[in-house]
């Protein structure tokens, strides 16, 4: 397997998967680190104050959909619906 074909092969079975086309350009959105976050917004030149919800680090993709303290909440809740009977 080549380098590319690494990286492109989870996107091609993504893309065939039985999923809405929103969560699935959503999920490539989160993996490409392209989500419009006050951290991208901040780069843009906006004058705001870059706080994540959680109020504890600046407003990053990977805090934002990865470490947050809410999110990882809303992802075990997720998790353990989708695994009831």
């Amino acid at each position: 397997m080549t380098h590319s074909e690494g990286i492109l092969g989870p996107w091609k079975q993504m893309w065939k998967c039985n999923t809405p086309t929103k969560v699935k350009c959503f999920t490539w959105l989160v993996s490409k680190r392209a989500c419009l976050t006050q951290e991208k917004l901040k780069r843009r030149g906006f004058q705001i104050v870059s706080r994540c919800f959680c109020h504890e680090k600046e407003e990053t993709n990977n805090h934002l959909f990865l470490h947050c303290r809410i999110t990882v909440q809303v992802w075990h809740m997720v998790l353990s619906i989708s695994q009831e009977p």
